[in-house]
Order: structure tokens, then C-alpha cells, then sequence
């Protein structure tokens, strides 16, 4: 069983981004399921880089958006993004370079949570915006 369950209720009404949440959680799962079956550093490497680059090519398609449609707590959101990589992703390649020992359940728990609280709140209140503004 995945450790997020992806559900219509974290859908924000943002077609493009509405996917790149479904596939971003994906590749939490992927890394979760990874870590549970026990696989090495090697073997998580690809998955790692993988949530690496679409975290942030996602968050850059969100702040494009966020900027054409002129939302007015663009930058609170922004650092959100940035906080995310750097608390999250930061961590998972110190892992890979062996600068933190182990991949702990806290962390994953941690990039699982912050993922899933940043969606249902903060994206589905951008959602509400740019939906008001016609996007969709």
C-alpha cells in the first residue's frame, strides 16, 4: 500500500497541476516503498533525483502561474517551495553522498507530511484563486 493515497479531495482544480501532484506523490511512494524493501543508497539514487527534478520543475510551473495570474501571496508561497527543497531534498542527497547515515522514517514522514498538508491547504487556497481568475 502507498504511503500517500492519492484522492480526488487533494485535486485543486488546476488540470496541469493537478497531475504533476498526482505523479510528484508517485514518486514519494516510490521512494517510501524503496526505503521499506530495504534497498541500498545505489538503488534509491535514481528515485532521489527523480523527486529531485520534478519537485523542482514542478514548483517553477506553480510560480509561473502564481505570477501570470498575480497571486498575491506569490513569495510566501515561493519560500514554501524553497523551504521544501531544502529541508527535503537537501536531506535525501546528503543521504546519497553519505553525509547522513540513514535514510530515517522521520525524514520520509516528514517530506510525506509537508507534502500532503502543502497541497490540501496551501495549493487548494492558489487553486481557488487562479480558478477565480480563469485559470483551469
Amino acid at each position: 500500500m502507498p504511503l500517500v493515497e492519492w484522492s480526488p479531495r487533494l485535486y485543486i482544480g488546476i488540470a496541469t497541476i493537478d497531475e504533476q501532484h498526482e505523479y510528484l506523490t508517485g514518486l514519494i511512494n516510490k521512494l517510501y516503498a524503496a526505503h521499506t524493501d530495504g534497498k541500498d543508497r545505489e538503488a534509491l539514487q535514481p528515485i532521489v533525483n527523480a523527486i529531485s527534478d520534478y519537485a523542482q520543475y514542478h514548483f517553477s510551473e506553480e510560480q509561473k502561474l502564481m505570477e501570470q495570474y498575480e497571486y498575491p501571496t506569490f513569495e510566501g508561497h515561493k519560500a514554501l517551495h524553497d523551504d521544501f527543497i531544502v529541508k527535503s531534498v537537501e536531506y535525501l542527497f546528503d543521504y546519497l553522498n553519505g553525509k547522513e547515515e540513514e535514510l530515517s522514517t522521520e525524514m520520509l514522514d516528514y517530506l510525506t507530511d509537508w507534502w500532503l498538508n502543502h497541497i490540501s491547504r496551501v495549493d487548494q487556497e492558489m487553486g481557488n484563486y487562479l480558478k477565480s481568475k480563469g485559470a483551469s
